[in-house]
């Protein structure tokens, strides 16, 4: 893949969202259908439904605060994509890792 063509790709990404913003459901799979198509393994449809877009630290999470429609016009394009790409169902599940301080204690005693 050219640099060109991953920069047209990423644009279409970028618009999809933009119209995501805007609540226009039909331009934002318009765009991002035009990534897949250029990109497929960058925007591959199985990843975008799967990438945690709006969790905690990505992106996504910065739209939903600034642009309140935002959520719901991604929960539709994500529901959207699975039915247009026979996606079933989201395989994205948050872990959450905890260190008590007896793992600490062994992390230290390992490093010295």
């Amino acid at each position: 893949m050219t640099t060109s063509l991953h920069s047209v790709a990423s644009s279409n990404w970028g618009l999809s969202l933009c119209y995501l913003i805007n609540g226009d459901l039909d331009k934002a799979m318009d765009y991002f259908y035009e990534a897949v198509k250029i990109d497929y393994k960058q925007y591959n449809p199985e990843e975008i439904v799967n990438y945690p877009i709006t969790e905690p630290g990505e992106y996504g999470e910065k739209y939903k605060r600034i642009y309140p429609q935002f959520a719901a016009s991604f929960n539709r394009f994500i529901e959207n994509i699975k039915a247009i790409y026979g996606i079933p169902e989201l395989k994205y599940k948050k872990v959450s890792i905890k260190h008590s301080q007896a793992n600490s204690a062994d992390a230290k005693s390992h490093s010295q």
